[in-house]
């Protein structure tokens, strides 16, 4: 403890009391390890002592120390008292102290130490917000608490209006029915640096959702919000795809491993990361490590993993084959019957054979959904013969519209890529499709056509 701060609280400064009662207190919750010089008993009776000696000079925080003391009964070493608690809140709001008159609100509107009073609770909500506009973060959430949207919209706004970027999220995020008024908050926000508002507003670029759709402008924000994982997943796309910028697969995977290795892994990063290693895209080929990953993304829902993982155990790539799991771990249901090009394309108990297996499947596209999947992988990654990716599409085309979800995604984002009428088309398609990877896309675009 500053030895200052004694001196000055034993010659009556109300302030330096405040402060010493709030070291003994801060050991006492095992917020710093002292040192102290008295024993835990005493420490107690000294935080009283000088809470009280603050209080007693009329000093605001003492008084609301004294509320928390005696209302939550804190460090057991003070009985709860409600009608002391209430006392001293009451002081503390008198003279001014705005955490005690948000907490007055609160008591009112939830009806805990005081009578319930929803019109008190706005007056004091007023009161504090008049001292500190930035409370209305705290009033927005707790009247989200109560479901009452309309009441955090309005607080939130309270606090947004007076510059406080994170209130300026919570409207762009959370509570604008109308995009285009989210996509004006967001990007307040996200101008005033909050991180998590610079991803949202990229996403609005990437979805035109509230504003023209733009990548180069969804890319400038995803750079700038590059250490959350789905923007780093974003950008190991943009260059996965070639979106906007030079196709880069190397560049996607270090983006990918980004995303993949945060403590909570984006399940598309990780799914795409074993793709990389499944393929040889930007990495040597290692089964063991895609099937590594695809299973970090099941653990999060990816279905499209899931399917790949389905693949790998009933073909036994990467792992010992189990067509038990396999079964297990498919989507929906057993796929369709495979073709021998997989034995050929893996190795499966004969040498690998790249071209015979486009040879194989190139047989069998005509009936077999994995087929075309396959063949489209063939012409995408150049396997078997010359690569050629707008052959491929055209192949992940057929299977995705029979709900192939590897080749939904792949279809879909090299249109986010390509832009045009073609991609239109193909973007209503996809929703008429359906599937967990569309849902969010026709949502984005079907507020996107309302606001135009």
């Amino acid at each position: 403890m500053n030895a200052e701060d004694y001196r000055l609280a034993a010659l009556g400064d109300a302030d330096a009391q405040v402060r010493v009662a709030d070291y003994y207190d801060e050991y006492l919750r095992g917020e710093h390890d002292g040192p102290i010089d008295v024993s835990d008993e005493t420490a107690k009776e000294l935080i009283l002592k000088y809470y009280k000696m603050a209080a007693a000079q009329g000093n605001a925080e003492a008084h609301y120390r004294l509320f928390e003391m005696y209302y939550c009964a804190l460090e057991d070493f003070i009985d709860q008292d409600l009608e002391a608690a209430r006392e001293w809140l009451e002081k503390a709001v008198e003279l001014g102290y705005t955490e005690a008159i948000y907490v007055a609100g609160r008591c009112y509107k939830e009806g805990e130490l005081f009578e319930k009073n929803p019109d008190k609770a706005e007056e004091y909500f007023k009161l504090v917000t008049e001292k500190d506009p930035n409370y209305g973060v705290k009033i927005g959430f707790l009247y989200d608490m109560f479901e009452d949207e309309e009441n955090m919209y309005r607080w939130f706004k309270v606090a947004a209006e007076h510059g406080n970027s994170n209130a300026m999220e919570l409207l762009g995020d959370f509570c604008c029915e109308d995009p285009e008024e989210g996509f004006e908050w967001t990007l307040k926000a996200a101008e005033r640096g909050e991180n998590g508002a610079q991803h949202s507003l990229a996403e609005r670029y990437y979805w035109g959702y509230g504003v023209e759709r733009d990548l180069a402008k969804a890319f400038h924000w995803y750079q700038k919000s590059d250490t959350i994982a789905s923007s780093q997943s974003r950008l190991g796309d943009y260059n996965y795809f070639g979106i906007g910028v030079k196709e880069n697969w190397e560049e996607a995977v270090r983006w990918y491993q980004k995303a993949a290795n945060q403590f909570i892994g984006d399940d598309h990063a990780q799914q795409m990361l074993g793709n990389c290693y499944f393929y040889g895209a930007g990495v040597e080929v290692d089964f063991e490590k895609a099937v590594y990953w695809y299973n970090q993304a099941t653990k999060h829902g990816d279905c499209i993993a899931e399917q790949m993982l389905a693949d790998c155990y009933y073909f036994g790539i990467g792992v010992e084959r189990d067509v038990s799991k396999a079964f297990e771990r498919y989507y929906q249901a057993v796929l369709t019957i495979q073709t021998y090009g997989d034995f050929y394309y893996f190795g499966l108990g004969v040498p690998v054979d790249k071209i015979r297996a486009f040879e194989a499947y190139e047989d069998a596209a005509a009936y077999d959904v994995r087929a075309q999947r396959m063949l489209g992988n063939c012409y995408y990654y150049g396997h078997g013969t010359k690569r050629n990716v707008e052959e491929a599409i055209r192949w992940y085309r057929k299977a995705a519209m029979h709900r192939d979800n590897y080749s939904l995604e792949m279809v879909n984002l090299y249109y986010t890529a390509h832009g045009g009428e073609e991609a239109e088309k193909w973007f209503e398609t996809a929703a008429k499709i359906g599937g967990d990877q569309y849902g969010y896309a026709s949502h984005m675009r079907e507020y996107s056509k309302k606001a135009e």
